[in-house]
């Protein structure tokens, strides 16, 4: 995971030249956890939360599966403001990667004070749930 840390921040960014949270999440899980997932490039901009919190509401709803108990590759998803505009790929639980903007990415562990109580749930792409 070192070479993903400190990756800047950049809105609809989905390389290791710079990403958001979502495209750190695509990224590692394809590189990483073999997974492909949808790149959700059909928002403008990551922090525009009133375009970012329904999709993620949407895709949860609809594509993904919610489980209880995560494991590695799993996405946690994170509310911000009321709205689920935030997420991170669980590495090792409780750590996860994540960046958000003004800060590059980090391995943080999602059971720390600022995260815990912000925890929308955690979600599986079916594909990997086979």
């Amino acid at each position: 995971m070192r070479g993903f840390i400190g990756v800047p921040y950049v809105s609809g960014g989905r390389d290791p030249g710079g990403w958001d949270c979502w495209g750190v999440v695509h990224y590692v899980s394809r590189h990483v956890f073999d997974r492909e997932l949808p790149s959700y490039a059909d928002y403008n901009d990551a922090s525009e939360r009133d375009e970012v919190g329904p999709i993620f509401q949407r895709e949860a709803l609809v594509d993904w599966l919610p489980v209880s108990e995560e494991q590695p590759g799993d996405v946690v998803v994170f509310r911000i403001l009321g709205l689920p505009t935030h997420c991170g790929l669980v590495i090792d639980p409780p750590l996860m990667l994540h960046c958000l903007k003004g800060r590059a990415t980090v391995l943080e562990s999602y059971r720390a004070l600022l995260w815990r109580n912000r925890i929308e749930g955690f979600y599986r792409w079916p594909m990997a749930a086979r």
